[in-house]
């Protein structure tokens, strides 16, 4: 069992996959919070307005079912897999825009990890080829 750690971002390598800790869903869970929150508000005002739509701006009806829309995305989302399959992985990839970000590619899926410097990402990448 062997790990590299940048940041927050740990990669784990076991025999037969790899297991990425990173702080994605800590990000995801205030989202959901958030929203979740002004949806509660949203129902209240509602309950108050004895369900009548009419009488509820328009502005908090469009607001509610945006954040309906982000807590659906965010939901789905938080899902993401932590675990790779050494077997499925087919490429993996550097993009450098301002940070790099890897992206591995495996079994018809991939996993994009954010944040690093370039000198990082090939590290990452090196643990990655070294360890498959």
């Amino acid at each position: 069992m062997n790990s590299i750690s940048f940041g927050k971002t740990t990669i784990t390598s076991y025999p037969e996959y790899f297991e990425i800790a990173d702080n994605k869903k800590t990000n995801k869970l205030l989202y959901l919070s958030a929203s979740f929150v002004f949806i509660a508000i949203y129902l209240f005002d509602l309950y108050q307005n004895d369900f009548d739509f009419a009488k509820v701006s328009h502005f908090k009806t469009i607001s509610a079912v945006l954040w309906l829309v982000i807590f659906a995305l965010q939901f789905w989302m938080i899902n993401t897999e932590n675990k790779i399959e050494k077997s499925k992985i087919k490429e993996v990839v550097v993009r450098k825009n301002r940070w790099a970000s890897i992206v591995i590619h495996y079994g018809g899926k991939k996993r994009k990890i954010d944040g690093f410097s370039q000198d990082e990402a090939e590290q990452i990448i090196k643990f990655l080829m070294n360890n498959r």
